[in-house]
């Protein structure tokens, strides 16, 4: 799958797709010059992709609405995406994240998930 790097680039939706490989396709770093930063909404649930969440999607400040469930995803949901909920301090702008933290042997730890599958 190829990299998405635009800069402009605010939602992505690829859930549903039985798309494999891993969620590091997009970059959401801090560079003005590639990278995923105004990004708001990211769902890719419900497919088949594998490895841990990317730390990076902790640079998409402006990130909303995020669902990483029902893949083959697995470890903890990183802090860095995690200070950006907007139950922190300061605030963030992260209002929905979502998981496969469902208990009792969720396949991510996340303890900062708003819904858990």
């Amino acid at each position: 799958m190829p990299r998405l790097n635009s800069t402009e680039l605010e939602t992505v939706y690829v859930y549903e797709n039985q798309l494999t490989g891993t969620v590091d396709f997009i970059e959401p770093r801090e560079s003005l010059i590639t990278g995923v930063i105004n990004l708001k909404e990211f769902d890719a649930r419900d497919n088949f992709f594998t490895g841990e969440i990317p730390a990076s999607f902790g640079n998409a400040k402006l990130l909303e609405f995020a669902s990483f469930s029902e893949n083959e995803l697995t470890g903890v949901m990183p802090p860095e995406i995690c200070a950006n909920r907007n139950n922190t301090t300061p605030p963030g702008n992260l209002k929905f994240l979502e998981s496969d933290c469902d208990e009792p042997s969720p396949a991510v730890e996340c303890s900062c998930c708003t819904f858990c599958t």
